[in-house]
């Protein structure tokens, strides 16, 4: 049962995130499995799911790192991240903002 949740999550349907999860708890295998779950959400699924499933876990270092390989996602979660990484998030923010900028000075935007 945990293989067709897993399945499904990785098609794209979070909600079973939840599902997965209690199922392999239940079968004492979740400890066990969850590095290589997170591995493979970041592998299978849209950059903004595999960020969702990231805050839900608290896993605020690897938001950090994913945040900083596509920073116009400082905007929503840089809040999040400012409490334990807060000169990294300025610094993130300003370089964002600089850029946003620079772009619609060319009226690349």
């Amino acid at each position: 049962m945990a293989e067709t949740a897993e399945a499904i999550l990785l098609k794209g349907d979070l909600e079973y995130y939840d599902k997965l999860k209690t199922l392999l708890k239940n079968q004492g295998a979740w400890e066990n499995t969850y590095t290589k779950l997170l591995r493979n959400c970041e592998m299978k699924l849209p950059y903004s799911q595999h960020i969702q499933i990231l805050v839900k876990e608290k896993e605020y270092e690897l938001l950090l790192e994913q945040v900083k390989k596509h920073p116009e996602y400082v905007y929503p979660y840089g809040k999040i991240l400012t409490k334990k990484y807060k000169s990294d998030i300025c610094i993130l923010f300003s370089e964002q903002i600089h850029k946003e900028a620079s772009c619609k000075l060319q009226g690349n935007i």
